[in-house]
């Protein structure tokens, strides 16, 4: 039957709902039960009992981190959490308009990309702009998950042969060399990855890319702005025909349909894309740990009488910062919601960005949590990240939430110096986290603050009163929106299936739980849980709102700030914040692992600039002399300097600015170094290339 829903709703056909008696509503003295959330999750007993007293304590650590909640929050309509319920065909109403911004959006042959038709699939067709058809190097099958790899014993690992990006590029646009010698250079530092940074090599389209590059400036075209430049994707970026797995068993044998914007326009841009990054999965973690593939190790860590120390390289971006930092590639792709490529870029000693939210596009990025995930450069400077920033950003018709603030950029000026730049320092914040700031980031930090004073800045105190709860509020909101976007990955449509057959279970219902079982590793059980648990009747949604009007609170911090109605002794605006990224230096693989609440405060001071959806950029400081298993050892230490919404370019000069009257990023690591033990390392795809 036809049936209207609601006061001007459009006509849609719905079958007769039964009488369904609906669930009385709990108690706010109700206890939490876990095999309920786990079943509203889409897990099964065993993960209810697996996670029953730890999820109680990590919600109320994140509920105490919360200010009480106020009328800001009241009203707030969460994300539904996963729930079988919510596939009901009889829940569903049209959205007619929902799909306006799709029709027109152009196809991959308009000019808008001015991708090769070739590196989109297609047979190319002889002329100045035609590229040599590319085709699939082997099927998309997974072998079975190798096991976390032991520290192989230390030997020698090359350099690279160039200096950052920018460096190299110059000497392919000049001919001095060839897009095909940069390519397979960065193919051989790959194939001998010692790091594990890197989990599958695009050696056979990187090759032809790299080879018609050539051919067309030998016809005297002008080079591309970055001709022949490698470059690393994270593992949650699509690439057509590749895997996108986001390093999870559950997309073991997911090929995708098609390419990230920002992927697409860095290829036509020049760049050659010539492998996938690890990550931590679904782009959850903070140590680069949590990968089907096995963790990155940091390539600072040390060695000692001939024993490697691994250390843990950050995260979610792991692969990204660490394939950067042990020379592998010049430039590569990350994602960062709450710090995932600020945070590694720090502990691996290179530069990151935080793009403001919707400046780069983000289709084609395999969704977290949706209001936080932007794609991020990481790269040995701020030179490198300005010049790559314009070729990527801009606005997407398949990303309804990109944005172009070209109005915006308008208010800041640009600076050929620093003289006269106001920065300000939350000291107050940084105070209150005491012995979470090691003594050695806060000495490195304070020495980077006197650089950029001695450079001419003027350094003011500033308030950003709600910074202490972002951390919490960043995890209610993002577990909760992880639940309601991972609810997708359930053995029905694509990825991994455990199918039932033959058993006495063998019911829609349970071939789900057991997918998505098998299928997501512990850290990212634990996050569907919180979020579910936040966005359900045990947690009276109470937590969600606390931590939305948290979220527009930190906004309205940032926004005073900005506009000088929050400074300490001072009646100007500042043009920028600055402040340490990470409160630690790399700590050790497995030193968190058991402890999720102390792994979630390694993103302390990233989370604040992600719910105001801010850009930011960290930046390597002077290296701090520390401790490690007994010896002392230099390690990097990053700081970050944030800037008000659509100041990116801005934010790039002056980072650049301070990077040429300084070397902290021209350090690298020791080129001592552990490299695989036999057999394949690296997992999927490796072994398949030839």
């Amino acid at each position: 039957m036809l049936r209207r829903r609601g006061k001007g709703a459009t006509l849609c056909n719905v079958k007769e709902r039964p009488e369904v008696t609906p669930e009385p509503e709990a108690d706010a003295k109700t206890p939490v039960r876990p095999s309920r959330i786990a079943a509203l999750s889409g897990f099964g007993r065993p993960i209810a009992l697996k996670f029953a007293d730890e999820l109680i304590q990590v919600v109320q650590s994140l509920e105490a981190g919360l200010p009480p909640e106020t009328s800001h929050g009241q009203g707030a309509e969460p994300p539904r959490a996963a729930r079988v319920a919510d596939l009901r065909p009889d829940r569903a109403v049209a959205r007619p308009g929902s799909i306006r911004w799709l029709r027109g959006a152009p196809d991959r042959d308009n000019s808008w990309f001015r991708v090769p038709r070739a590196w989109a699939g297609e047979k190319s067709e002889d002329g100045p702009d035609s590229f040599p058809e590319v085709t699939a190097q082997e099927p998309h099958g997974c072998p079975s998950v190798p096991a976390v790899p032991k520290c192989p014993s230390p030997v020698g690992f090359p350099s690279a042969e160039t200096g950052d990006a920018m460096d190299l590029l110059e000497e392919l646009q000049a001919g001095h060399r060839t897009a095909v010698q940069s390519v397979e250079a960065a193919l051989r530092r790959a194939s001998s990855d010692p790091f594990l940074a890197v989990i599958e090599l695009h050696k056979g389209e990187a090759l032809d890319r790299a080879e018609a590059l050539d051919k067309r400036l030998s016809t005297g075209d002008e080079p591309l702005p970055l001709h022949g430049l490698p470059v690393a994707i994270k593992a949650n970026l699509c690439v057509e025909d590749r895997l996108a797995t986001s390093a999870s068993a559950s997309l073991a044998n997911y090929a995708a349909p098609y390419t990230a914007t920002v992927v697409r326009r860095l290829i036509a841009a020049g760049a050659v894309p010539i492998a996938t990054a690890n990550m931590d999965e679904f782009a959850m973690g903070s140590s680069g740990e949590h990968s089907v593939h096995g963790p990155t190790i940091n390539p600072w860590s040390p060695i000692h009488d001939g024993e490697l120390i691994p250390l843990a390289p950050g995260g979610s971006s792991s692969g990204t910062a660490a394939a950067v930092a042990a020379d592998i590639v010049p430039l590569a792709l990350g994602s960062d919601a709450g710090g995932s490529v600020r945070q590694p870029a720090a502990l691996c000693g290179v530069t990151g960005l935080r793009p403001t939210q919707g400046r780069l596009s983000r289709f084609g990025l395999i969704a977290f949590a949706s209001s936080f995930d932007v794609i991020g450069p990481v790269a040995r400077s701020a030179r490198d990240l300005a010049a790559l920033f314009p070729l990527v950003a801009g606005i997407d018709p398949r990303d309804p939430t990109s944005t172009d603030p070209h109005h915006e950029a308008k208010r800041f000026p640009l600076r050929t110096h620093l003289d006269g730049l106001v920065i300000g320092v939350p000291k107050r914040l940084l105070d209150e986290l005491g012995d979470s700031l090691e003594l050695e980031v806060a000495a490195s930090f304070a020495q980077s603050v006197e650089e950029l004073r001695a450079a001419g800045a003027r350094i003011v105190d500033i308030e950003l009163r709600h910074a202490g709860a972002a951390l919490s509020a960043y995890h209610v909101i993002s577990c909760s929106e992880a639940a309601s976007n991972l609810a997708r990955i359930d053995g029905v449509r694509y990825g991994m299936r455990i199918d039932r057959r033959g058993s006495a279970d063998n019911d829609l219902i349970a071939m789900i739980r057991a997918t998505r079982e098998a299928g997501f590793g512990t850290e990212v059980q634990r996050r569907i849980l919180i979020g579910t648990l936040a966005l359900s009747r045990d947690g009276s949604r109470a937590l969600y709102g606390r931590a939305r009007a948290t979220r527009a609170e930190v906004t309205l911090d940032f926004e005073r700030v900005f506009g000088g109605n929050d400074l300490i002794g001072a009646a100007l605006s500042v043009d920028l914040i600055a402040m340490p990224t990470s409160p630690t230096v790399a700590f050790g693989l497995g030193a968190r692992t058991a402890d999720p609440v102390e792994m979630y405060r390694a993103d302390l001071l990233t989370v604040p600039a992600s719910l105001a959806g801010l850009p930011a950029i960290s930046l390597p400081g002077p290296l701090a002399k520390t401790s490690c298993a007994g010896r002392s050892a230099a390690l990097p230490v990053g700081f970050q300097l944030i800037g008000s919404r659509g100041s990116d370019e801005y934010l790039l000069r002056i980072a650049t600015l301070y990077q040429q009257l300084t070397q902290h990023h021209l350090a690298r690591p020791p080129r001592i170094h552990p490299v695989p033990p036999s057999g394949d390392l690296h997992g999927i795809s490796r072994g398949a290339e030839q």
